[in-house]
């Protein structure tokens, strides 16, 4: 896991552009980090994480999953190889522009579907954000759609270099500990030894015949008079949903 600190969360073209990043670096098999690194023949990793946290200044976190111990280090190095060769060279700018309107359907979608849409933010703005309440106000429109449309290729290179290629982070590699390992099955081991002991042969005997008698009622067939008790509705009581077709353009003319 690599950890950086970002822009301010209480900035709405920033965390928005944030949330547009995270798709472009990391959201599907198209994104560009999952191309480099996992959608190949000797994979880094078997997935690539992009996800933030919000504090004063936004914590943004990529995570490799399912690195090889060895690939450790080398993993690590390859992802800011990888980043920095993103900001160095032109981006898919069609792609990014299709990334923030797909943004834009999704916060509207959920702003219409989900009541955390409005809660999340006013508990964030509660937080971290002014007491007079000029973040709020912010919640009336998606002006910080409008705003990122119009950035150009180099706007988006170089907020990618300020808070990810070149900002500082933190980077933790989890190793496996075959000591661990051991010591959690010794462990494991003296505690089932001290629970037998504790138990004793005639308590373990009567929780023994408490388990059985709980499987053979558990695995007990349902009686067919039960089972009869429900009766299978009338298929005039499904009410569908009536639904208008409408066709316009080549499928209007019957092209298409």
């Amino acid at each position: 896991m690599v950890g950086f600190l970002g822009p301010s969360c209480m900035d709405p073209v920033t965390a928005t552009a944030i949330e547009v990043i995270s798709m472009y670096l990391a959201g599907s098999s198209a994104s560009v980090l999952e191309k480099q690194m996992v959608e190949i023949e000797d994979p880094w990793c078997s997935a690539v994480r992009f996800y933030s946290e919000d504090r004063p200044d936004t914590v943004l976190w990529l995570q490799l999953a399912s690195v090889a111990t060895e690939k450790l280090e080398a993993a690590e190095k390859k992802l800011f190889e990888v980043l920095k060769k993103t900001v160095d060279e032109q981006l898919n700018m069609e792609y990014l522009t299709d990334l923030i309107h797909r943004d834009r359907r999704q916060t509207m979608f959920s702003a219409e579907s989900y009541g955390h849409s409005f809660s999340t933010p006013i508990i964030i703005d509660h937080m971290f954000g002014n007491r007079d309440g000029r973040h709020l106000k912010l919640l009336q429109s998606l002006r910080e759609y409008e705003v990122l449309e119009k950035w150009t290729d180099q706007d988006w290179r170089d907020f990618m270099r300020k808070h990810l290629a070149d900002n500082h982070h933190v980077s933790v590699l989890g190793r496996p500990s075959a000591k661990l390992l051991k010591k959690m099955e010794e462990d494991e081991q003296k505690r089932i030894a001290a629970r037998i002991e504790e138990l004793g042969s005639d308590r373990l005997k009567e929780l023994q015949e408490k388990l059985d008698a709980a499987k053979a009622e558990n695995d007990r067939a349902i009686p067919p008079e039960v089972v009869g008790q429900f009766k299978v509705p009338d298929i005039d009581t499904i009410h569908f949903i009536n639904t208008t077709t409408i066709k316009a353009g080549l499928a209007k003319d019957g092209k298409q």
